[in-house]
């Protein structure tokens, strides 16, 4: 009977130290509740939205940082994509030297600088110390700046109401210009905008037909703007009309007659002949003289072409002189836009 009774109280002991470590086991699970938005972050229409996991120890300000830092990512990737595409469109409308203008134009204007990312949760795992940060921007947010923005830059477009239309093509191009990063920031963000309010139409400000009559009047100044070769030697001068062709290549139009720039230029050429290839070097210079006879711009250096056809080896030289021409011409124009610019600086746009 003892022995019997002993066996029993064994097994119970068993069995209740079995059941116990199991139940422990259910029970800690049950108590850690993950957040659905830890692992699947959400997809929100109407915001962007970013969820950070950071190890123990690592800190909630990085994680917040880090969230804040890929929904700037998501709102600068989205918005660029209708950017690009109205680029592409309205490049199909401009030519050679304002072209290349623009675009230096538009790679200059101010990067987004958004403030206003807000934490919606955080939760830190018991179990392995991991912290979960969920950041939000909320897209009418991101609207709402947007729009205080485009009226600051509509507003500081009136710095450029009395441009001058007076002079030659190219005094009324550097007259109009310092008027452009406004106009293309004001247009960039009206392009965002439209995105943001599903490709609904802008609202009209108040100095949106001023913008349009710069923008026309510039383009019908670049379109009038020619330049016109003087060779310093008689040696030079031999090189002047394939010279000329490779100007308009180049992106610049050019006269025999009146311009608005004389390029005074000098070339000294050398030929080397090897089996198979010709090698043409030019030695050139240039000095672009404006209307009022005041040095515009400078270039030299040496240009080197080289073609089993001696003439396509002397065309990839002269290529090379005028690229650098219509380059120095037009980094000119651009200096002398951001030089006026100075004393009225785009407005602080997305903050």
């Amino acid at each position: 009977m003892k022995l019997y009774l002993f066996v029993l109280l064994v097994m119970s002991m068993i069995l209740s130290s079995c059941g116990g470590e199991g139940v422990k086991e259910v029970a800690k699970t049950d108590q850690i509740l993950v957040p659905s938005w830890v692992k699947n972050t959400p997809n929100n229409s109407d915001s962007y939205d970013a969820v950070i996991t950071v190890s123990k120890g690592t800190g909630y300000q990085l994680a917040k940082e880090k969230g804040a830092s890929q929904v700037y990512s998501q709102l600068k990737k989205d918005l660029q994509v209708g950017y690009e595409a109205y680029l592409q469109e309205k490049e199909k409308y401009y030519f050679g030297l304002e072209k290349k203008i623009r675009r230096t134009i538009i790679a200059q204007l101010p990067n987004i600088k958004m403030q206003g990312v807000a934490v919606v949760a955080k939760f830190e795992n018991p179990t392995t110390g991991e912290l979960s940060v969920w950041s939000q921007l909320k897209k009418t947010d991101v609207a709402t700046r947007i729009e205080s923005s485009r009226l600051e830059l509509d507003k500081h477009l009136r710095h450029y109401v009395h441009v001058s239309d007076k002079g030659s093509d190219l005094r009324k191009v550097l007259s109009i210009l310092p008027s452009i990063p406004t106009i293309e920031l004001k247009n960039q963000l009206s392009v965002y905008l439209q995105q943001l309010n599903a490709n609904k139409s802008v609202k009209e400000l108040p100095n949106d037909r001023l913008a349009e009559l710069l923008e026309v009047e510039l383009s019908n100044s670049f379109a009038g703007l020619v330049a016109s070769l003087s060779a310093t030697n008689d040696e030079s001068e031999i090189f002047e009309r394939k010279l000329s062709k490779q100007m308009i290549v180049s992106g610049l139009n050019m006269s025999a007659y009146k311009s608005d720039l004389i390029v005074k230029y000098f070339i000294e050429d050398d030929t080397e002949q090897s089996k198979n290839l010709t090698k043409v070097t030019l030695v050139a210079d240039s000095e672009m003289i404006d209307s009022n006879g005041r040095t515009f711009a400078t270039i030299g250096g040496e240009y080197v072409g080289q073609d089993t056809d001696k003439s396509l080896a002397l065309k990839q030289a002269l290529s090379g002189f005028s690229d650098d021409m219509v380059t120095v011409i037009a980094d000119s124009i651009i200096r002398y836009m951001n030089k006026a610019n100075k004393t009225m600086p785009l407005p602080t746009v997305f903050e």
